[in-house]
């Protein structure tokens, strides 16, 4: 009884023991990274991203890095909305989502993507053949650091106009090529075929609700719904004028008095 006691016992130990061994094999063979996989970026290359998160294929292989550590680092690139990433099968699949510009904002000496979210991000080469509305009149510092207050409301005024563009007419938002908040006073656009300057909008002279503090408050609803009759307003001198006339025959074009869309033509 004693011998089946001490074989039992010792069967049992054997058996723990290759548990053991194959379930160590099994996690050492889950924590194990047989490949590194990226999808989701578009104009950023593995390098670009490797590089500024200073991850490198080496660490990830060798288990230097947990997956929230990865994913965190990569998390900080500016020019990212999302980050994820997990392992299946001995494979590390780490998927970014890029923020998608909707215009280039510049200062006259910086240059910068924003997207909907208004975020500011540097250009990347790789987007250089993508048409987009410029946003100018935009300060250094604004472009370098915190966005001021004053440029965060112009960049939401510029949101606006480009969206409902969009909206009016695909045709009014290829016409429209920059969006210049230069003049402290109001807004001026610049047309897209031959460079037209439109005096869009003149806060001192919106009188009557709107009062020069709008200047102050420019996501005021009452203001929002002046910018889009405007922008109709120039949907249809664009329909019904503009496309009759030769190009660079237009000086400017202005639109600051409600109801008025005067033409100076070139002499």
């Amino acid at each position: 009884m004693n011998k089946l006691k001490v074989v039992l016992g010792f069967s049992l130990i054997v058996l723990l023991m290759m548990s053991g061994i194959v379930l160590s094999g099994l996690w050492k063979d889950n924590q194990t990274v047989k490949d590194i996989e990226l999808t989701g970026n578009v104009s950023l290359s593995k390098n670009d991203l490797f590089s500024f998160a200073k991850i490198t294929d080496s660490i990830i292989y060798s288990g230097g890095l947990s997956l929230e550590m990865i994913e965190s680092r990569l998390s900080k690139h500016p020019a990212l909305s999302d980050v994820s990433v997990s392992r299946d099968d001995g494979v590390v699949r780490i998927k970014v989502e890029e923020k998608m510009p909707f215009a280039v904002v510049t200062s006259g000496r910086k240059i910068m993507f924003i997207d909907n979210n208004l975020t500011l991000y540097p250009v990347s080469k790789k987007y250089g053949n993508i048409d987009l509305p410029v946003i100018s009149g935009i300060s250094d510092e604004s472009l370098s650091g915190v966005i001021s207050k004053k440029d965060l409301k112009a960049l939401e005024v510029a949101r606006f106009i480009i969206s409902s563009c969009a909206e009016i007419s695909r045709g009014l938002y290829n016409f429209i090529s920059e969006i210049d908040f230069s003049d402290s006073n109001g807004i001026n656009l610049i047309t897209s075929d031959d460079a037209t300057l439109i005096y869009f909008l003149d806060y001192s002279l919106m009188g009557g609700s709107y009062s020069e503090s709008l200047a102050d408050e420019v996501m005021n609803e009452e203001l929002m719904k002046y910018i889009y009759m405007k922008l109709v307003h120039l949907d249809c001198f664009l329909k019904q004028v503009k496309l009759y006339k030769p190009s660079g025959s237009v000086a400017y074009v202005d639109m600051r008095y409600d109801g008025t869309v005067a033409v100076k033509n070139k002499n």
